[in-house]
């Protein structure tokens, strides 16, 4: 955009340098000042920028020019760049040369000769401002095309409407009634003097030609904008004006049949030849629909803006929760462009196989991290198919270990893919325990199963051989016990490979499987088998109750096999925060720290009371007995 141009025109050159200087104070370097020692000069410079494409927003021109006159001069300007606004300078313009100047060439102000620095000042300001305000309302305008045509309309009203006038008055009248705005003038006194028909039609009353400043609030029911309080006498910009300034208003409403309408009012004086204000004449303009119009485009970019502001919130929070689950999610991610180069890494990716992303771009990752060819092409493949599918691949990490992952590729827009990667590693080590620790349980339930049951057949085939002879009736009943034993000791190994409870169990409770042990064990062995509950019984989780009664078992068998004891008690306590099994005898005993490695009764009962959270005493010494306790919290 080109600067503004500021002419100023005077046949003196000192008037030239006094202008160009109160410009330059008023304005700063924001506009190239030019000027022009007579009216030919100015018309030719005025030419010339417009042709450069630079705007011309105001013209100052004296009066008393050679050959051409101010008046003349600024109706040629008109003629050329209408937009431009006008002040004529002079000390001795007649009324009928202002008047020209107001009708042919729009005139925005007259300013007398000698005039003072803050009033030209002032007016400059305000003509440049004016400008600068018309051409941006110029463009708003364009966007109400249904106004423009209404005023069009208008325009065209008012070209009859002149014609009409110009029969009967004169050509000041004709003018001032012609213009699209209301036209007042008041003497020096405050009078009115002269008020268009426009100006009438604005307030809608008839004029009251012996009324004062002081009662026009009153009279014209004139408000402040946006209030019920009377528009404040020295604020009016006519009154303003009787007192010498050039002054402008956009905030007064008159309330006229109960509607308000919103002015724009701007006045200046008029000075006589003397230099003193012999009027002040204000232009009053209704900027209701602008007002309502800028109101409308306020509150929608207002709307707009938040509605932006919102948005912008919202995706940044968005993209923070985005990062955040990129950054912390607890798995690895790549991000791929069309060629399948590596784009974008997250931490945990760093975190498992330590290359950074930018680390990656300088390598060929695929060889690092799978040195066997065949893996690599399988790799390559999962990548390319991008099914969402999981499969698991061994790679070699930054410092040379290996790990176990898995991984799934998706295909996004635009070629680009991602890919997913899970660490293993613990899952694959968890496997591996796992399946160590169903071979140690397998073992646990033979060696509790089987080998209890055939001990107890080996107790019954010992005392059928001492009463083989003697005792046929007895013989028959070892027998048949041994027969039950092996049969029981039969199903409870099938049941350990199908990982069942025990066939006791299944049949009943705890309390009553040790019961049915004890019974079994009493028939073959002389040893005082001594079984007692005490307290009300009440069901255990079913592991709970599958290991107490596994852990008995170990117990009664070692003492009925090992301690070569007189006495044998099996104790079941049910408390209200606790439950109790102890096996206790009175035999040979043996020293606790002397427990032989390779026991696995012992270690048995050992990992099964881990397993469910019970607390396993064992007491015993030499020839004092052994006692094991086997405490459950409920």
């Amino acid at each position: 955009m080109s600067k503004l141009v500021i002419i100023c025109v005077d046949d003196e050159q000192t008037i030239l340098d006094s202008l160009e200087v109160e410009l330059q104070k008023a304005l700063g370097d924001e506009y190239l000042i030019e000027t022009a020692q007579s009216s030919e000069e100015a018309l030719q410079l005025v030419s010339e920028l417009l042709d450069e494409q630079y705007e011309v927003p105001l013209v100052i021109a004296d009066y008393f020019m050679p050959n051409i006159k101010g008046d003349e001069l600024l109706k040629r300007i008109h003629a050329i760049s209408p937009k431009t606004l006008k002040i004529m300078l002079t000390g001795q313009a007649s009324l009928e040369a202002v008047a020209n100047a107001i009708k042919n060439a729009k005139l925005y102000r007259y300013i007398a000769k000698p005039w003072e620095s803050e009033d030209l000042r002032l007016t400059v300001k305000e003509a440049v401002n004016s400008y600068l305000q018309h051409k941006k309302l110029a463009q708003q305008n364009a966007q109400l095309q249904q106004m423009n045509q209404d005023l069009a309309k208008l325009t065209c009203e008012q070209a009859v409407l002149i014609a009409k006038l110009q029969e009967n008055e004169s050509r000041l009248i004709q003018f001032l009634e012609a213009m699209p705005v209301g036209v007042r003038v008041f003497d020096a006194e405050g009078k009115p003097y002269y008020i268009n028909q426009k100006a009438k039609k604005i307030f809608g009353k008839e004029v009251k030609w012996d009324a004062t400043t002081e009662q026009l609030s009153e009279i014209y029911q004139v408000y402040k904008a946006g209030t019920h309080q009377e528009y404040p006498l020295e604020n009016l910009p006519l009154v303003q004006a009787l007192r010498g300034k050039n002054a402008t208003a956009n905030d007064i409403e008159i309330h006229k049949n109960g509607k308000i309408i919103t002015l724009e009012t701007r006045a200046t004086p008029i000075y006589d030849v003397k230099g003193n204000i012999a009027y002040a004449i204000d232009a009053v303009e209704d900027i209701t629909e602008r007002k309502q119009a800028e109101k409308v485009l306020a509150d929608y970019n207002q709307t707009l803006e938040k509605q932006v502001v919102e948005r912008t919130l919202e995706l940044r929070q968005q993209k923070e929760l985005l990062q955040t689950i990129f950054d912390h999610i607890p798995v690895m991610v790549v991000l791929y462009d069309a060629k399948g180069h590596i784009q974008l890494v997250n931490q945990e990716l760093e975190r498992v196989l330590g290359w950074s992303d930018l680390e990656l771009e300088k390598l060929d990752q695929l060889t690092e991290s799978h040195f066997d060819l065949e893996c690599r092409q399988q790799v390559v493949e999962h990548a390319i198919a991008a099914t969402g599918k999981w499969q698991d691949f061994k790679i070699r990490t930054q410092d040379g270990s290996y790990v176990e992952t898995s991984w799934a590729g998706i295909q996004l827009s635009h070629g680009m893919s991602i890919g997913i990667g899970q660490d293993i590693t613990n899952r694959k080590q968890a496997e591996a325990a796992s399946v160590l620790e169903e071979r140690n349980r397998l073992a646990r339930e033979i060696h509790d199963i089987l080998a209890q049951s055939f001990t107890g057949i080996i107790l019954h085939i010992q005392a059928a051989t001492q009463v083989l002879t003697d005792d046929l009736e007895a013989t028959q009943a070892h027998l048949e016990m041994i027969d039950e034993l092996a049969r029981i000791g039969l199903g409870e190994a099938r049941r350990s490979v199908a990982a069942l409870r025990p066939q006791l169990l299944e049949e009943g409770n705890l309390h009553s499987a040790l019961h049915c042990l004890v019974t079994q064990m009493r028939a073959a062995t002389d040893t005082a088998l001594i079984y007692e509950i005490k307290g009300t019984a009440y069901p255990l989780p079913v592991e709970v109750e599958s290991n107490l009664l596994r852990m008995g078992q170990e117990a009664l068998t070692n003492a009925v096999k090992h301690a070569h004891a007189g006495e044998i008690r099996i104790d079941l306590v049910y408390e209200n925060t606790q439950f109790i099994l102890r096996v206790k005898d009175n035999g040979q005993g043996f020293g606790v720290g002397k427990i032989p490695s390779s026991g696995f009764g012992l270690l048995g009962m050992s990992e099964r009371a881990e397993r469910i959270g019970a607390q396993l005493m064992i007491r015993s010494q030499p020839e004092q007995g052994t006692e094991i306790v086997v405490i459950v919290n409920r």
